[in-house]
């Protein structure tokens, strides 16, 4: 026989049958192979990559599908490259049986890609990232569906079938004929596969795993020629998810039903009349929990890129002839409008909203940001034109009003780009990363703005600390960087259209790295300072610290900290958005996102009297009063700073030692 592995098909193996004199049976001599080449010498890349680039002859795909179930039966020992080679030869052999395959080679094709169900997550997701190997495979199995031979001549002609299943993999085809068709069902059962060529499909079969009924209506809107083509019709049944899994990494739902899948030849069927109707088993102790909600989907490849994810359009859970959410049959009914892959899907975060909601939603969003924008914008023009004295605190604050201008200002480009341009992969992946970016600058130059309160008023820094701003800037705007640039080089992928191309956003577990741990630590950093402040604060008090003094240092802490509160229950309640109350959550999550401009309006703009001296002479006309340069001086002081309380109460003599002074030229 020819050798397994040798490239040369003259290579062979041999073994004699002899008869031995002490024996009445004929017995097999050792085999020799030595003019073949081990499968040690022959590494499972070279067989797999040989087989991708072969061009398979007539009447050898039998033989390379073999060879490729046999190396695919360790597939759980397979590496990344192990994975795109099976399914490049999975490829070429679909490809040369293009006009037709025998049902033993479809049968070594369904198990090859049934034992690629057994390589490791983390390995199909690396394949799948690089070469859609997880997409391609689900392709194959529908393409090799096509493909199949029926076997003429053991039944009447037009009600042929062929079922062929794996494990994990049922498949079964069926002749149609367009002119009689009278609807059609499916049906898949501990194990066994049942088509019935039936009519009435009102009841709900019990004890089914999966089942899919097609109307008699189904072929009523195609085009003559469109019917002329019909000739069979396909069903699969994956009962693991593990192919999709690994494409729908960053999607919001899990699925926890067999996919079941319904086609028409190579014809897309859409806007039916009557809706398909695919009987689902789903998992009770899923369902029954408060935290999740069912719903009916289908695998729409034109999403993410063309890779695949779950949609729900077109598809909802069926209230007709039996209750689809009913607990004593153990079973969902979906209606579709279409034919593609069918499961069960369970929203993992929160609950679905109905269109009106969203509306809601997406306009306290719009306007209420658009507000905010505005209200930042005012903030700045007013500290740069109206405040003359740009200290630290001044700078800090243009920073931070800055950052977050520009985080709310890529929240509505991203929002209005989902929902009426076009879908650009690019430009959408562009949005989130600036979105993330400038929300990462918010938290630094927050932490910053805390560290800054927290040396004006315990430490002399200027002695200290040279190029202060310049070395702030460099963490404020170098830190999220940095932080994105490691994102991106991780994976690009981690920015673009999330949550079924809702939102330009991170995916799910790159949100929960990159940007909720920063959170949660800027968070517990700010608090500390914010306590040490404050403690600070109560020690002075016994000190000679003036009423003005105790006033700006009590004016900018609860400004910082109201702050990092209104970004602390912001981000919580998106955190938290789940359960039957996720609604509510939203809806906080919307409007707190929108306070966050007007609070530093009202705190740091509005508030401030040398502001608002600078707006009364501005649009009321109004002259400086001859008390005004003190009282801007004293204000000016308040606004844009802390007192170094310690720097003007701690002088050192001659001696080295710390005395303290009053210097009553200094209050008022």
């Amino acid at each position: 026989m020819e050798c397994p592995y040798s490239e040369d098909s003259a290579s062979t193996a041999k073994r004699k049958c002899v008869c031995k004199p002490t024996s009445s049976r004929a017995e097999w001599e050792s085999p020799v192979t030595s003019a073949c080449t081990s499968q040690s010498q022959a590494s499972r890349g070279e067989r797999l990559n040989h087989l991708a680039n072969t061009t398979i002859p007539p009447g050898q795909a039998k033989k390379v599908a073999e060879q490729l179930a046999n190396i695919t039966s360790e597939a759980d020992n397979f590496e990344e490259n192990d994975v795109t080679l099976s399914v490049d030869v999975i490829d070429n052999i679909l490809e040369s049986g293009a006009n037709g395959t025998d049902i033993e080679v479809a049968e070594d094709v369904l198990l090859s890609v049934d034992n690629l169900l057994h390589v490791d997550h983390e390995v199909l997701v690396a394949s799948q990232n690089n070469e859609n190997s997880a997409t391609r495979l689900i392709e194959s199995v529908e393409k090799l569906a096509l493909i199949v031979h029926f076997v003429h001549g053991c039944m009447e002609s037009g009600n042929q079938s062929v079922t062929i299943e794996t494990e994990n993999i049922a498949l079964i085809l069926a002749e149609m004929d367009s002119e009689s068709f009278a609807g059609l069902k499916f049906r898949f059962s501990s194990g066994n596969l049942e088509l019935s060529r039936r009519t009435n499909f009102d009841d709900v079969i019990e004890d089914t795993k999966a089942s899919v009924h097609l109307p008699t209506s189904l072929l009523d809107g195609l085009e003559p020629d469109e019917r002329s083509q019909v000739n069979r019709v396909q069903f699969v049944v994956h009962k693991l998810n593990t192919f999709f899994k690994a494409v729908d990494i960053n999607g919001t739902h899990a699925r926890f039903s067999p996919v079941i899948a319904a086609s028409i030849g190579e014809l897309r069927i859409t806007n039916l009349r009557e809706p398909v109707r695919i009987q689902i088993p789903r998992n009770n102790q899923v369902v029954d929990s408060t935290l999740y909600n069912v719903s009916c989907a289908f695998w729409d490849y034109n999403l993410s890129d063309g890779a695949g994810a779950w949609s729900e359009e077109g598809c909802e859970v069926s209230s007709n002839g039996t209750d689809g959410q009913r607990a004593d049959n153990n079973v969902t009914v979906c209606e579709c409008n279409h034919l593609t892959n069918f499961a069960l899907l369970v929203n993992i975060y929160s609950n679905d909203i109905d269109e009106t909601h969203q509306k809601s939603l997406s306009k306290i969003s719009y306007i209420g940001c658009g507000v905010s924008l505005i209200a930042l914008v005012v903030t700045l023009i007013s500290i740069i034109v109206y405040r003359k004295k740009k200290n630290k605190a001044a700078k800090i604050l243009i920073s931070l009003c800055s950052a977050l201008s520009m985080a709310l200002l890529m929240f509505l480009i991203g929002g209005v780009f989902v929902d009426l341009g076009p879908r650009i992969p690019g430009i959408c992946a562009t949005i989130a990363v600036l979105q993330h970016y400038f929300l990462l600058a918010v938290l630094l130059w927050m932490a910053l703005e805390a560290t800054y309160l927290y040396l004006k008023l315990v430490k002399v820094f200027e002695n200290y600390i040279k190029n202060f701003m310049v070395k702030f800037s460099l963490i404020g705007w170098g830190v999220p960087l940095i932080i994105v640039i490691i994102v991106l080089a991780v994976d690009i992928k981690n920015y673009g259209y999330m949550y079924n191309d809702r939102i330009c956003w991170l995916s799910q577990y790159t949100f929960y790295r990159a940007f909720l741990v920063p959170f949660g630590v800027v968070l517990i950093f700010n608090s500390v300072i914010f306590c040490l402040v404050i403690h600070q604060i109560c020690g002075l008090n016994s000190r000679a610290l003036t009423t003005s003094e105790r006033f700006s240092i009590q004016a900018q802490l609860r400004a910082a900290i109201g702050l990092m509160a209104l970004l602390g229950l912001t981000w919580t309640f998106a955190i938290f958005a789940i359960s039957e109350a996720s609604l509510v959550f939203m809806y906080l999550f919307a409007i707190f996102n929108c306070l966050q401009g007007l609070f530093i309006f009202v705190f740091h703009c509005a508030l401030k009297t040398d502001i608002q001296n600078g707006w009364k002479r501005t649009f009321c006309g109004q002259e400086k009063a001859p008390y005004e340069s003190k009282e801007s001086n004293k204000t000016s002081s308040s606004s844009n700073g802390i007192f170094s309380t310690a720097h003007k109460y701690q002088v050192k003599d001659n001696g080295n030692k710390t005395a303290l002074t009053s210097d009553s030229t200094t209050t008022t």
